[in-house]
């Protein structure tokens, strides 16, 4: 685990769209996580992080913190 803080970015589904067409440019393709965002906030949150989440246009972006780190 983490020692202060935990910084944690991945696509949305805008985003996911934007890399399955060029992942398929490649010939390849990418595997979904098995545990989604709201599932890894609710596990950061039930350790006793606090947790702050960052929406952008294609990505999201996970700010975990433990006790009074700024």
């Amino acid at each position: 685990m983490t020692k202060n803080k935990l910084i944690i970015a991945d696509i949305n589904k805008r985003g996911e769209r934007i890399m399955d067409k060029v992942h398929k440019l490649d010939g390849h393709s990418h595997e979904p996580s098995k545990m989604s965002l709201k599932e890894t906030e609710v596990f950061l949150k039930d350790a006793g992080m606090k947790v702050k989440s960052y929406k952008d246009t294609c990505q999201i972006v996970i700010v975990a913190k433990k006790g009074d780190v700024r």
